[in-house]
């Protein structure tokens, strides 16, 4: 969905633009829209757009009520204060690699707005130990297809908010978490160092080889599904 069209239109009840045989033309900046569902209590969301603007008061300002929420990545964090009405902390900045865990007081939503990734092209670096990864594609993988550049070891770890899966050599990932997706982040938990970066599930066949992908259906926890864009409406396709 993109987020904004370049023509306005003055709101009359009942008014139609355009006809069947006399459209009009929307054109857009390219920008997407996308909206993440939170739930009161910890949300373990993940932000699959380059923001525009990405600092954090932008990026959170959709929120309808944050009084008393608090967001964090691994290693810094944000309140927010209703004293300044906005967001205070050594979280400032919200990027596509991490996963975010958000605590809110209600159910809520957040409407971000921003580019379009294709993730074969965004690495994220891995360390020896926990890693708070975000979920780049805008479809939906099996955890063997989306860690495919990761050299995982027997015992390495990943899990959502509510499923995991682990390593085993000679097998896979196995668990009740089978499918990655967005809008959710992820805890990863490796031996050694890695890079992760995730195929483009448009142009991946998956691990059935066929002339087409098989197509999995998402297993959405924890967050809310998020409408995807078809191939045709990516900016990159215009």
């Amino acid at each position: 969905l993109y987020a904004y069209a370049l023509e306005t239109f003055d709101f009359e009840p009942d008014q139609i633009q355009g006809t069947l045989s006399n459209c009009i033309i929307l054109h857009t900046n390219t920008t997407l829209l996308r909206k993440i569902f939170v739930h009161e209590g910890w949300n373990w969301p993940s932000m699959n757009l380059d923001l525009v603007p990405n600092d954090i008061n932008s990026a959170l300002s959709s929120l309808s009520n944050p009084t008393g929420a608090l967001v964090k990545d691994q290693t810094t964090f944000s309140t927010y204060t209703t004293s300044t009405s906005s967001w205070v902390g050594t979280l400032s900045i919200l990027g596509p690699t991490s996963l975010y865990q958000y605590k809110s007081l209600v159910k809520d939503s957040i409407s971000i707005i921003g580019h379009y990734i294709d993730p074969t092209t965004r690495n994220i670096a891995l360390h020896s130990g926990w890693n708070w990864i975000g979920y780049i594609p805008t479809q939906s993988l099996s955890v063997n297809e989306a860690l495919t550049t990761v050299n995982a070891s027997n015992g390495d770890i990943i899990k959502s908010q509510l499923q995991f899966a682990q390593f085993l050599n000679g097998v896979g990932w196995i668990g009740n978490l089978k499918t990655m997706n967005a809008p959710n982040g992820y805890l990863l938990l490796l031996h050694d160092d890695a890079t992760l970066t995730y195929p483009d599930p448009l142009n991946f066949r998956g691990e059935i080889e066929s002339g087409s992908r098989n197509v999995i259906v998402p297993n959405y926890t924890g967050l809310t599904e998020v409408n995807s864009t078809s191939r045709e409406e990516l900016p990159f396709e215009k």
